[in-house]
């Protein structure tokens, strides 16, 4: 099959989020130093404390494996405020650890409406959704989500080099031709 790039959310202390199991499937040791990286909360605080607690709940079952459990956590989240755009995120990631992968881009186009003004959250956005659509062997359209998510002024700088490896595997799987069968 297809790499996949598998992302969630979670929080580690208040008023920080982190980014955890990048997991590219099949291609294992050479991205362990980029599994976990810091970054500030996707759509900032949360403004009704309860989506902040619904949001945490959901992310710790989520790390436990309990994502349909966690999913129904991001929902009420997301509930209580349609533009929480952590809740929205993380149903993303939800859908798309369950193998619902058109749920997931659903979700990826609501957090870009919702993150339009927001560098930094567009750069984010428009990588994980180049990675459902990889695995989902939509390739030209994977490769231009990266290029503009590289092209973002809000990538922060750790995530290039992992950005821009995801990409050049992309093109160069484009170029790949497809085997025959006999």
């Amino acid at each position: 099959g297809q790499p996949r790039l598998d992302v969630f959310l979670f929080r580690d202390r208040p008023g920080k989020l982190r980014v955890g199991a990048l997991e590219f499937l099949g291609q294992g040791p050479q991205v362990a130093d980029l599994l976990v990286e810091r970054a500030q909360p996707v759509g900032g605080e949360a403004a009704d404390p309860r989506v902040r607690r619904l949001n945490d709940e959901g992310i710790r079952l989520f790390s436990e494996g309990k994502v349909p459990e966690a999913a129904l956590k991001f929902e009420s989240a997301r509930r209580l405020d349609p533009r929480d755009l952590d809740a929205v995120m993380n149903l993303a990631a939800a859908a798309s650890r369950s193998g619902d992968t058109q749920g997931a881009l659903g979700f990826y186009a609501e957090a870009l409406v919702l993150g339009s003004e927001q560098p930094a959250v567009l750069a984010d956005v428009l990588s994980s959704r180049a990675s459902v659509l990889a695995s989902l062997g939509r390739r030209a359209e994977a490769v231009r989500d990266l290029e503009r998510a590289l092209a973002s002024p809000g990538l922060e700088g750790r995530k290039r080099p992992l950005l821009e490896r995801e990409l050049r595997s992309l093109r160069s799987q484009s170029r790949t031709p497809a085997a025959r069968r006999p």
